[in-house]
């Protein structure tokens, strides 16, 4: 649950497969710096060779396996931003908000998120606010995001693990 990687300069109106596209692990990933690693998304994503997302209608065991998957391993990431908005309130709508100028509220985002990793190197609970509200969800990728190669890799992991 550490954050690794943060881009906190869009408001929250711009899609979030936007700014992936614009930040540096996009061009990291694209450029074959991380190898054969993957990252995991949600349908708000297209599908590339490092950033497998659901099947958006499975027809096979194989691909309802892999949604299932897919799904437990993208748990994680939202039980980390539930845990975020937990330990920071200011971060969570309904317990607060960040009236401040835009690059100063990046970088409380950016700070929350270091004081996050800080908090779990050290073993510092917080346990999860059962009244968060969940986040609304994004709209789904564009067909012309998912790329042709990303899609096989996708199928190759299907048939070689499900």
């Amino acid at each position: 649950m550490r954050i690794l990687s943060v881009m906190s300069s869009f408001p929250g109106s711009v899609h979030d497969s936007f700014i992936l596209r614009q930040s540096a692990l996009f061009r990291k990933f694209e450029g074959g710096l991380y190898g054969d690693g993957w990252l995991v998304g949600d349908a708000a994503y297209g599908c590339r060779p490092w950033l497998m997302t659901p099947i958006l209608q499975p027809a096979t065991a194989r691909q309802l396996a892999y949604n299932a998957a897919l799904s437990a391993t993208r748990s994680v990431i939202e039980r980390t931003f539930d845990l975020l908005k937990s330990r920071f309130r200011c971060l969570e709508k309904s317990g607060g908000a960040l009236l401040y100028a835009p690059r100063k509220v990046a970088r409380i985002i950016l700070l929350c998120c270091v004081f996050h990793n800080v908090a779990l190197r050290h073993g510092i609970p917080v346990a999860i606010d059962p009244d968060l509200r969940p986040d609304p969800p994004c709209a789904r990728a564009r067909r012309h995001e998912n790329t042709v190669s990303g899609s096989q890799v996708r199928q190759h992991l299907i048939q070689t693990h499900f």
